[in-house]
C-alpha cells in the first residue's frame, strides 16, 4: 500500500480496527488518540447528534490530557480505519493490510448492548432470551471471522487487558511501530473509568464493568445460560 501524505508527513501505518458493538471500541479509540497522532478522515458518524451527546459523558480534562505530547516526541500520523467493512462490519482481510481485533467477554458485551439499546435509544426488548440468542450468534459469527485473521499481521486486543494495566497499550504501540506521543502508562492512568468519565448518570459510557450483568434480575439468568466457543477465550460464565 502506498503511503498517505498529510501536511507533508507520511502516514506510515494504516491499520484496520474491527470491533463488535459495545466491546469498548469508543474507549479504545480514546486510548489510541492518547498514544498516536491519529488521522481521522471525515465521516458522517463523526458529526451527528449521537456522537456529540456521548462526548459529553467524557471528562474535558481527560480529553485535554490525551491531546498532550511528551517533550521531543516526533509527529507521526497514524491512520486507523474502523469502518473498513462498515460500522462494526465483519472482519475481513484487505489487500494484506494489518488489523487489530478488539474483543470483550461476550456476556458483558451483550448486557452493555442491551442497556444502551433500552435506556439510551428507547428500544423495547420484549423477549430477552430470544434477543440474547440472536446477538450471541452474531457475536460468534463476527469473531469466527476475526480470529481467522490472527497472525503476524493482526493483533488481538482484549478489553479486559486494556482496563487492567498499561501492558496491552504497550503491545499496541509495538504492533503499530510508531513512537507514541504519550507513554502508555500515562494514557492508561488518564483513561481509568472513574476519572475519564463525567460524574452522574450516563447512558453510553456507563461503568465498563464486566460483572454488572450478574446482578440484573432480568438479564443475569438469560446471559448465564449462554455458551461460547473456547476459541474466543471466554467459555462458560465464570465468577
Amino acid at each position: 500500500m502506498k503511503d498517505v501524505y498529510l501536511y507533508s508527513a507520511a502516514v506510515t501505518p494504516s491499520i484496520d480496527l474491527f470491533a463488535f458493538p459495545r466491546t469498548g471500541s469508543h474507549f479504545f479509540n480514546h486510548c489510541l488518540v492518547g498514544l498516536f497522532d491519529r488521522v481521522e478522515f471525515d465521516h458522517p458518524h463523526l458529526h451527528n447528534q449521537e456522537a456529540i451527546d456521548r462526548q459529553r459523558e467524557v471528562d474535558p480534562d481527560a480529553m485535554y490530557a490525551l491531546d498532550l505530547r511528551e517533550p521531543g516526541a516526533p509527529f507521526r500520523p497514524v491512520h486507523i480505519e474502523e469502518r473498513a467493512t462498515g460500522m462494526h462490519g465483519r472482519p475481513e482481510a484487505r489487500d494484506g493490510r494489518r488489523c487489530m481485533l478488539l474483543v470483550r467477554e461476550p456476556r458483558a458485551t451483550l448486557y452493555s448492548l442491551a442497556r444502551a439499546l433500552t435506556s439510551r435509544w428507547g428500544k423495547d426488548i420484549q423477549d430477552p432470551a430470544a434477543w440474547a440468542a440472536t446477538k450471541a450468534a452474531e457475536y460468534a459469527t463476527f469473531y469466527d471471522a476475526g480470529f481467522d485473521l490472527l497472525g503476524d499481521d493482526a493483533l488481538l486486543v482484549r478489553y479486559e487487558d486494556l482496563v487492567r494495566d498499561h501492558h496491552m497499550l504497550e503491545r499496541v504501540v509495538e504492533f503499530v511501530g510508531v513512537t507514541p506521543k504519550l507513554r502508555p502508562s500515562f494514557v492508561h492512568r488518564v483513561t481509568r473509568f472513574e476519572t475519564w468519565t463525567t460524574p452522574g448518570a450516563r447512558t453510553f459510557y456507563r461503568a465498563g464493568d464486566n460483572q454488572a450483568w450478574r446482578s440484573d434480575e432480568t438479564w443475569g439468568p438469560v446471559l448465564e445460560r449462554l455458551e461460547f466457543d473456547d476459541r474466543f477465550g471466554y467459555g462458560a460464565a465464570t465468577p
